[in-house]
């Protein structure tokens, strides 16, 4: 089972040790600063596709968020 938590604090992680803010993250995704916001307090979890996507975009494989 994932963790909100956890794999929000590992993707705002990622994007602090990235030198992006929320929004860079959400404006390379195509999607609203929100989201980003709540995946990484652990109040949602983003999809699996949605995932790969951050994965690609940070520079990680998808296990490193999981």
């Amino acid at each position: 089972m994932i963790d909100n938590r956890t794999v929000g604090k590992t993707i705002a992680a990622l994007r602090q040790a990235r030198g992006m803010t929320q929004q860079q993250l959400a404006d390379a995704l195509g999607i609203a600063q929100q989201s980003v916001a709540r995946w990484e307090t652990g109040e949602r979890e983003p999809r699996v596709s949605t995932l790969r996507r951050i994965a690609a975009v940070l520079g990680c494989d998808l296990s490193a968020l999981l």
